[in-house]
């Protein structure tokens, strides 16, 4: 429907109409095929299909991160009048012999099918939770919002985060212009804002996708550059709902689901131990110093991975080990892609530990002689695994919507 030849406005385009009237009609347990949007870590595109029909689990989607797409699938029998198989995503397509004399009733009954919500009650359920933003107007909206907000300066919802993975041992800091004098540790909203101020008549989205934000190296060389826009991350509320901006994509989060994810975030106990001030040149320095200055409390084991058979990968304990039983996971605040693999690293990193006694021993064999000093040989000891965010922020710590659902 969005091909360059046809002369539909986009604001008149119905987004998703395919694939909720799909979602109505499809047979459950008759899924060939789904596109699915992945939004752990980076956010990647894919599809998935089945040689034979099956349900909807054999396609393995994370109902917390996976945004559907399309779904291909055999049709209910209350709608075989539209043939055997359907596809929706913002088109729906369907094989039925049409004429003119019997288009209206394929149209009236598509019509039924996307006005139904019989999708809720079932295997599609969880689809409403997040959607990607894709009216023009809406997202016009948005920014609007968003623009007028940083230009008044009403950011307490609105941060700066770097939108992807980068080589912390590399990145010795970052800058918006090619001044040396420009370069700061970290990114942060202000000093952006100050600069916008002190460079820009005026502030527009069109100014935040021009100007780039460059990571350096010590020696002041850019590494990589991003448009500034992708380094928002923003939450906004209007009439038509809550939206997430994140890596320069808007979302639309279902009210009930974005409110159990913030209960279940705040039930996570906070650390109530003190961990020594961060003011070094990047996680390695730090992870260094702590253990070297503090040799009866920590152990070093930023690096050092382990590899078992079970595993396909090397995969790193932690980066501080704290005696006798805390696992400490050091990483400087960024975005959703960045909380996410850290959060994600404490999670392999202590599954393994639980159920592999291969990682117990290699992880005595890492510790060396501190191993002494740990509770690791106790199984029905609890262990501690702590993520320390380094923020150079003094509020509370407010994580990306995204990096929650982790």
């Amino acid at each position: 429907m969005e091909s360059d030849t046809h002369q539909i406005k986009p604001e008149n385009i119905e987004r998703r109409f395919g694939l909720i009237t799909s979602l109505n009609c499809v047979d459950e347990n008759g899924i060939r095929c789904v596109d699915k949007s992945s939004l752990e870590s980076q956010p990647k595109e894919s599809r998935e299909q089945s040689g034979v029909i099956t349900d909807l689990q054999f396609f393995g989607i994370d109902v917390e991160k996976d945004l559907l797409k399309a779904v291909t699938g055999s049709l209910k029998k209350e709608y075989s009048d539209l043939g055997t198989r359907i596809t929706g995503r913002d088109q729906v397509q369907f094989a039925a012999h049409a004429t003119p004399g019997n288009i209206n009733g394929f149209l009236k009954l598509l019509l039924k099918a996307y006005r139904s919500e019989e999708y809720k009650n079932g295997a599609f359920a969880w689809v409403d939770h997040i959607g990607e933003v894709k009216d023009s107007l809406l997202i016009e909206k948005l920014d609007e919002k968003l623009i007028d907000c940083l230009t008044k300066r009403l950011i307490d919802k609105i941060w700066l985060s770097v939108p992807e993975l980068v080589d912390w041992e590399r990145t010795f800091g970052f800058k918006y212009i090619g001044k040396r004098d420009d370069t700061h540790h970290d990114v942060r909203l202000s000093h952006f804002l100050d600069f916008l101020e002190r460079t820009e008549e005026s502030l527009s989205k069109e100014i935040l996708i021009k100007r780039k934000i460059h990571s350096v190296d010590e020696n002041y060389d850019i590494i990589k550059s991003w448009p500034s826009y992708r380094f928002l991350y923003a939450e906004s509320q209007i009439e038509e709902g809550r939206f997430i901006l994140n890596n320069g994509k808007w979302y639309e989060i279902n009210k009930s689901y974005a409110q159990s994810i913030d209960d279940y975030y705040d039930t996570i106990p906070r650390y109530k131990g003190a961990l020594p001030e961060y003011d070094d040149k990047s996680e390695t320095a730090y992870n260094e110093r702590v253990a070297q200055e503090n040799s009866n409390s920590y152990a070093l084991l930023d690096k050092k991975n382990i590899k078992i058979s079970t595993t396909a990968s090397p995969v790193e304990p932690c980066d501080l080990f704290k005696y006798p039983d805390q696992f400490i996971h050091v990483k400087r605040y960024g975005g959703s892609s960045v909380l996410s693999h850290l959060f994600n690293q404490g999670l392999v990193s202590g599954e393994l530990f639980k159920r592999e006694p291969d990682y117990r021993e290699e992880l005595k064999n890492k510790l060396g002689d501190a191993a002494e000093h740990t509770l690791i040989d106790n199984r029905n000891h609890k262990f501690s695994v702590v993520y320390a965010i380094v923020s150079e922020y003094d509020e509370d710590l407010s994580i990306p919507f995204f990096s929650g659902i982790m």
